[in-house]
């Protein structure tokens, strides 16, 4: 599969092309530049990876015309302006953490992973100050590695792994870092989470994990990449499950879309259908792992399979049917687009067209 060294050639490549016809600036469709480099369409696609990298190479001038609710996905076009210097290669000790954190911190947090990892799995414990060695940067970037270690900590979180960099990398002084998980978090989080990576035994499982969420976090600095992964799982579900305890109850709410081929109506807070989980189950089977609005994989959870969730396209309280016809299987930036976006009437009509070419195909 490409890594982003060669997207990063790739695009440059095109840039220069362009540069020396005259022309005063180039549109790059992330889909293009991956077919270039092979491997998409494909479950094993680096599309995040990609669209990473055409994201860093933007500079004062350029402008994002297109960009998927993801972030990362095939339909980014980026306009780059031209002429530009420095389309060469840059070397890796070129590249400032500090002052491009969300493209090069993910970067960094790939290259710190396995040496982590290699740490973790033999007990051996690592200091930001020699983290920031073994990546080939000066001591004083020990300030950024822990903003590394912080998002490799949102990876770990996002794919239900213990903090194998918190309980890992550590202060100067042998500590782990006494800053990470007091502020704004439930007083007993910080304690449980140390009390599971100190009991955890670390393996490459754990690592593969983590790279498989990193991709799923590209273009986001580890503030960012919290805010997204909160939005997903909240602290009481960490504590809960922490504990060994059942998780709060979900929010009955419209996102939670599933339901039965005759819907019942049950009393809740309010009103909401009974649904059917085997219409669900059916439609995420038909997707195998791929959005069906988008084509793109969902992330990929602890189990190893890709996290999706199933819409119906004619809600069930506008007498919609709760059959494979009427079900799409989405990721969640889709599903909530769906549901709460400007353009969800021109989205339904679509979805419409996609389910019915699937159901024909599998008659």
């Amino acid at each position: 599969m490409p890594t982003a060294e060669e997207f990063r050639t790739a695009l440059r490549e095109l840039m220069q092309a362009a540069q020396d016809v005259g022309k005063p600036w180039i549109e790059v469709p992330s889909k293009d530049l991956h077919e270039r480099l092979g491997g998409y369409p494909g479950l094993r696609h680096q599309m995040p990876v990609c669209c990473g990298v055409m994201r860093q190479e933007m500079r004062v001038g350029d402008e994002i015309r297109r960009s998927p609710p993801s972030g990362a996905g095939a339909t980014l076009l980026v306009r780059y302006a031209l002429p530009r210097d420095g389309l060469a290669m840059p070397e890796p000790e070129d590249l400032d953490l500090e002052g491009f954190p969300a493209g090069v911190q993910h970067q960094a947090a790939r290259q710190a992973l396995p040496i982590i990892s290699r740490a973790a799995r033999t007990g051996s414990k690592l200091t930001y100050q020699g983290l920031a060695t073994a990546l080939g940067r000066p001591v004083r970037h020990a300030r950024a590695m822990a903003q590394v270690c912080d998002l490799l900590d949102c990876a770990s979180t996002l794919s239900r792994r213990p903090l194998m960099a918190l309980w890992t990398v550590r202060s100067a002084n042998g500590e782990i870092n006494p800053d990470a998980w007091m502020k704004d978090a439930l007083p007993e989080l910080r304690d449980l989470l140390i009390a599971e990576a100190k009991a955890h035994e670390f393996s490459e499982a754990d690592e593969e994990a983590m790279r498989g969420a990193l991709d799923g976090l590209v273009g986001m600095g580890n503030r960012k990449a919290w805010a997204y992964v909160r939005t997903i799982i909240s602290q009481e579900e960490m504590v809960a499950r922490l504990k060994g305890e059942e998780p709060p109850p979900p929010q009955l709410d419209s996102i939670n879309d599933l339901g039965t081929d005759e819907p019942r109506v049950v009393l809740a807070a309010g009103r909401r259908y009974v649904r059917d989980p085997a219409v669900r189950e059916a439609v995420i089977r038909r997707a195998r792992g791929l959005c069906e609005f988008c084509k793109e994989p969902g992330f990929l959870k602890a189990d190893g399979t890709r996290y999706l969730e199933a819409h119906h396209i004619i809600a069930l309280a506008a007498q919609g049917d709760d059959r494979m016809t009427n079900v799409i299987a989405l990721c969640p930036g889709h599903h909530r687009e769906a549901h709460f976006g400007k353009d969800a009437a021109s989205m339904e009509a679509e979805m419409v067209r996609i389910v019915e070419e699937k159901q024909a195909a599998r008659s």
